[in-house]
């Protein structure tokens, strides 16, 4: 069992949340795999992995959502024509993060960080 702040804190935070990136994760283990639900519907979503995981289509992750008690869970969707908040880098993690914050203008600021460790 996980400690009761874990459930506080992830309520307190998915209400401010207003970007979720989810990195490097098979989202098949609760109840972390149900935390790609909490932010609100309109909160953008990017998922950086190796493959596309925790997809609406995915019956495997609406028995998961069903038998932690989380209602059917509608997962990630990659689905174009009906996509509107979900992003998917697929390739090695560590890319994905330089591509992103490469796009963000932040890959000198990563480097630098990167360097100083």
């Amino acid at each position: 069992n996980l400690p009761e702040r874990f459930a506080r804190c992830a309520a307190e935070d998915f209400e401010k949340c207003d970007l979720l990136i989810v990195i490097g994760t098979s989202l098949v283990v609760h109840p972390f795999a149900g935390l790609i639900e909490r932010p609100h519907e309109r909160v953008p979503r990017l998922l950086i992995n190796l493959e596309k995981v925790g997809e609406a289509h995915d019956s495997r992750m609406t028995r998961l959502y069903s038998l932690a008690g989380l209602g059917r869970g509608t997962g990630f969707n990659f689905q174009p024509e009906t996509n509107y908040r979900d992003a998917l880098y697929l390739g090695k993690c560590d890319e994905g993060v330089v591509a992103l914050a490469d796009a963000l203008g932040w890959k000198d600021d990563l480097n630098a960080l990167i360097s100083s460790r």
